[in-house]
């Protein structure tokens, strides 16, 4: 009996317990029907939310491009002052611009046209480039974000001025948009490529040489918020996640759980897995104007070992909210967390609605590494997972690049750590040991 209902047994007689009983029964069952649509509806609200958000970014991006691309226009040399001149479309007039975006549009693409539209767009590169990246010690942007942004140009003008050209089609003559975009991107590589990926500007942890030696029983897997630094450190050492960022914008639904298939040396045993992660092997290019999201890595789930991290990705992703968009999310109260259990979630350990952003999952991080004895970020894990890998006996490369998510060994070896685990697989190989 429901404490709201407790005093109708002072005041009816004792036949009618039973009929006060059943009441109570259907009114506590209505609660948790409640608290559960409620949760529901919020967890709605939480996706509405965060897709409106989505949008509204990418509406002021694209806003903020063409208005960069009509400055360029009205500011360059190359274009005769009529061109310059404001004016509305030939039909609705959906914005009053120069007129030679309405000029360069349309169906027919003359070469005067494209070269135009080259001398025009290289020079908004050039001018997007000055803003700089995020390394202060080189001042020019990535290759990728150049491409990215560039990509956003091409299809603000084909919306609103119906400019019709194919970037990796339309300019590949000599002096083009493609050919001199290549030759800036070797030229920036060539004068600032050293600063990125250098040992004095990756963090490294010297305790430990593989993430086999990681120990992740210094986590209390019972306590919500040490449950998710185990399943950070997991993600960085074991499926080398990039950075705050990528962290954050991990999706739960990413997370999935399987079984290893017929003719696998592990066939049978359950696995997790992290599927559509960035792939870092496919950039951006002006031949390769699109990103695919096929990235996805496994690990096994061994039962019988309570602190295995297949069954620490288990454990946590039982502990998810349903309807829990995000991966991390605020640790829930404990009313929150009697709700779910009323409405028969139980074991739920997470807010759905209140995701964690990437400074204060950087934070958590940190702290993560400091208890298991390392003082530094979270970018050291990757290395050590890249390190563990590629020093590891009998992997390929390729099975190497794939879970790196790298493009080349290029790109991959700043990440590699010389130590006692490689230079002990070089005595083997020239027969000086047997020792593993």
């Amino acid at each position: 009996m429901t404490p709201e209902f407790g005093y109708l047994r002072i005041l009816t007689p004792m036949s009618r317990c039973s009929q006060i009983h059943y009441h109570a029964h259907q009114h506590k069952k209505e609660d948790q029907s409640y608290a559960w649509s409620r949760q529901s509806i919020s967890a709605d609200k939480e996706s509405r939310r965060l897709f409106k958000e989505d949008h509204q970014q990418q509406d002021h991006r694209r806003l903020s491009v063409l208005d960069s691309f009509i400055n360029v226009i009205t500011s360059s040399n190359h274009i005769p002052p009529e061109l310059k001149e404001n004016t509305t479309g030939p039909a609705d007039g959906i914005r009053n611009a120069p007129r030679a975006l309405y000029e360069l549009g349309g169906p027919i693409k003359s070469f005067d046209k494209r070269q135009l539209v080259s001398l025009l767009c290289f020079e908004w590169v050039l001018e997007t480039e000055k803003t700089g990246g995020r390394n202060p010690k080189c001042p020019k942007k990535q290759p990728g974000t150049v491409m990215t942004a560039l990509k956003t140009l091409f299809s603000v003008l084909k919306d609103n001025f119906d400019w019709q050209y194919v970037l990796e089609q339309d300019f590949q003559f000599a002096g083009g948009l493609s050919p001199c975009i290549e030759k800036l991107f070797a030229m920036n590589h060539s004068m600032y490529g050293s600063l990125y990926g250098t040992m004095p500007n990756r963090q490294i942890i010297h305790s430990v040489s593989s993430s086999k030696d990681v120990d992740l029983t210094v986590f209390n897997t019972n306590d919500a918020l040490q449950l998710m630094m185990a399943v950070l450190v997991i993600h960085g050492i074991f499926f080398g996640f990039r950075g705050y960022e990528e962290h954050a914008k991990h999706m739960r639904d990413q997370l999935k759980e399987g079984v290893f298939e017929k003719n696998h040396d592990l066939e049978g045993i359950p696995f997790m897995e992290v599927v559509h992660m960035p792939d870092k092997t496919c950039k951006l290019t002006t031949t390769n104007t699109c990103l695919r999201q096929g990235a996805s890595a496994r690990i096994p789930i061994f039962v019988d070992q309570p602190n295995c991290p297949g069954m620490i990705l288990r454990r946590y992703k039982a502990a998810l909210a349903p309807g829990q968009v995000r991966m991390y999310c605020k640790i829930a109260g404990y009313g929150m967390r009697n709700e779910f259990a009323m409405a028969g979630h139980n074991g739920v350990l997470y807010s759905p609605n209140q995701p964690i952003g990437k400074h204060k999952l950087g934070e958590i991080i940190r702290d993560a590494a400091k208890m298991m004895g390392f003082d530094v970020a979270g970018h050291a894990f990757r290395r050590l997972f890249i390190t563990s890998i590629v020093n590891a006996e009998g992997v390929s490369t390729e099975e190497s690049l794939a879970s790196s998510r790298h493009s080349s060994v290029a790109a991959q070896r700043p990440y590699q750590q010389r130590n006692s685990q490689s230079e002990m697989a070089k005595f083997r190989a020239l027969g000086l040991t047997d020792k593993k």
